[in-house]
């Protein structure tokens, strides 16, 4: 994979995470101190995150930093303290925004 492929790939995990949590950008934002503008160019492939955005996201989300790191739309497992994450609901996933 290219830099660029890594990032977009990167990009769509954050969306996929972001909505998984029912956070919109504003929220992620505001919950990581990380500028909304940012994580919208992170989202779309354009910037790179960096080890310590990817931390102060997956502490937002409550999320485990490496389930960044997993590509696709494979559900994460676990926490920020890494404990199971149980009752998974897919119904915002499988909405079209």
């Amino acid at each position: 994979m290219t830099n660029s492929e890594i990032r977009a790939e990167f990009g769509k995990r954050l969306k996929f995470l972001r909505k998984f949590r029912k956070m919109s950008q504003w929220d992620l934002s505001r919950q990581s101190g990380i500028d909304r503008a940012y994580i919208s160019e992170i989202e779309n492939g354009r910037s790179a995150a960096t080890i310590d955005l990817i931390n102060r996201m997956a502490r937002a989300m409550d999320l485990y930093p490496s389930e960044f790191l997993v590509f696709g739309r494979e559900l994460p497992q676990y926490s920020y303290e890494s404990k199971p994450i149980s009752d998974i609901s897919t119904e915002n996933l499988t909405k079209k925004h």
